[in-house]
């Protein structure tokens, strides 16, 4: 309380010998990290000390259980640094700490997390407009790595059966990256082309896994699509192989296919209601995994229960999500090179709305 996220990302940086970008990316990142494993009772209360001068908040922590917090950075402290007025670091050091060495537990799955709550339907809106602010300020890096995301994807597209099965696994990993990156910004740190590539480095399995639910997902739908085609041939006979070949169909045959419009209307509305169901199942899933450790299956549920309570807002978002589309139509594509990045902070900021407080 009383610092600045900046002032305390210099002395960070200035402590530990390290770059501004770099300090950044650890403080800002939306993660705990490991500082230093093998310390001694005595050094571990010396360099929760002089973090906690800093102005971060520090947990000690048996060995033992920090292996799911990621590899220690191993990072010594420069004691030369002489850093702003701050408490100092008792002499004793197993004297009691001013502050908690624990945060409170909680059960939604990482720091700042909450159950998802109904925000307003104008919010649709206004997650559009903060993201264009944040965009504007790196827009640039934005770009470039809204380019890099799509030379990748075309060229696995080009890899028979193999290339577009591990693009649609990869793909959440680079929205986990790129949801990384957002949150970097929003919190103050800047934006990077190589933070596409972050997910790689924080939970990548789980991220994989929320991609082989799109595969499986896929899949399904393909293999119901291709039911009810084999269906619908079965019951017309061979006559409807015959009408494929023909020019023009006269009444009766015309008639014969009108029967199969309330079963094709049924199939289409089917579709239309398992894909926006899967859609709210998968859409805030990577940031819930790569910010804050969510598992895949809880993901999936906190990401449906963050929709379903946000319906209209949602519903505003994506009228406005189309209209911008098609006005890219116009620019010959050009404009999706903005379009996406500003529409992946607007999820980022929507997980912020409807997840933290």
């Amino acid at each position: 309380p009383g610092l600045a996220a900046e002032q305390i990302v210099t002395a960070f940086a200035e402590r530990c010998r390290m770059t501004q970008q770099r300090a950044r990316e650890l403080i800002l990142g939306g993660r705990r990290s490991v500082f230093k494993c093998g310390l001694d009772a005595i050094e571990a209360q010396r360099y929760a000390g002089e973090l906690r001068e800093i102005g971060l908040v520090v947990e000690l922590e048996p060995e033992g259980r920090m292996s799911a917090a990621g590899q220690s950075l191993e990072i010594d402290l420069d004691r030369t640094v002489v850093l702003a007025k701050r408490p100092a670091v008792p002499d004793n050091p197993y004297a009691p700490p001013t502050a908690d060495l624990r945060a409170p537990a909680n059960d939604w799955g990482g720091e700042g997390l909450h159950p998802p709550r109904s925000v307003s339907a104008g919010r649709g809106w206004g997650w559009i407009a903060e993201a264009w602010d944040l965009f504007t300020d790196r827009p640039w890096a934005w770009i470039g790595a809204t380019l890099v995301y799509f030379a990748i994807s075309f060229v696995l597209n080009f890899v028979p059966f193999v290339g577009g099965l591990a693009m649609v696994v990869l793909g959440p990993i680079f929205t986990g990256g790129l949801m990384i990156g957002a949150h970097t910004q929003h919190q103050g740190g800047g934006f990077t082309v190589k933070q596409l590539f972050a997910g790689f480095e924080r939970e990548p399995g789980a991220l994989a896994l929320i991609g082989a639910g799109n595969f499986g997902f896929a899949l399904l739908i393909g293999l119901f699509v291709g039911l009810g085609v084999v269906l619908v041939a079965a019951s017309a006979g061979p006559d409807l192989t015959a009408m494929t070949h023909q020019d023009a169909l006269d009444s009766a045959q015309l008639s014969q296919l009108a029967q199969f419009a309330p079963l094709v209307l049924v199939s289409l509305l089917f579709l239309t209601l398992v894909g926006g169901v899967w859609t709210m199942l998968i859409l805030f899933a990577p940031a819930l995994v790569a910010l804050n450790a969510v598992p895949v299956l809880r993901a999936f549920s906190l990401s449906f229960q963050g929709c379903w309570r946000n319906v209209l807002s949602f519903l505003v978002f994506g009228l406005i999500a189309m209209a911008l589309s098609l006005a890219c139509v116009a620019t010959l594509g050009l404009g999706f090179l903005v379009l996406v990045p500003v529409m992946t902070i607007a999820i980022y900021l929507a997980y912020r709305d409807i997840y933290y407080r």
